[in-house]
């Protein structure tokens, strides 16, 4: 059963974990893999917060989503929107068989030395 309340599709990427490496020792290196998309959900604001002027500004959001395999540090797009999310935590929520649904934080980075 679909998310009864969803707004948007998404689609999950995730990217190799490359930590143990060297990165002056890099190439290009494997892309990151689509793992989801298309799948139903919600994205809502939930904070937001800026430094000072000329610095960053972090938002803040939480997603309701079918269950899907979604993990930390993972990219969220929104479909509708185009808007690019980073994942900083998910859960499973449970429910009534059909009703289980996967809430996640995401968070947007901008402004001095993001892009």
């Amino acid at each position: 059963m679909s998310l009864p309340l969803a707004t948007t599709t998404i689609s999950v990427t995730r990217r190799v974990d490359r930590s143990d490496e060297d990165p002056w020792d890099r190439d290009e290196g494997p892309q990151p893999t689509v793992i989801a998309s298309g799948v139903p959900a919600d994205i809502s604001l939930n904070m937001a917060r800026s430094g000072s002027p000329g610095d960053t500004e972090t938002r803040e959001f939480m997603l309701a989503c079918d269950r899907t395999d979604l993990t930390f540090r993972d990219t969220v797009t929104d479909e509708k929107t185009g808007e690019v999310y980073e994942v900083t935590w998910a859960t499973l929520n449970p429910g009534l068989p059909g009703f289980e649904h996967i809430q996640a934080g995401l968070r947007q980075v901008s402004g001095f030395g993001n892009p």
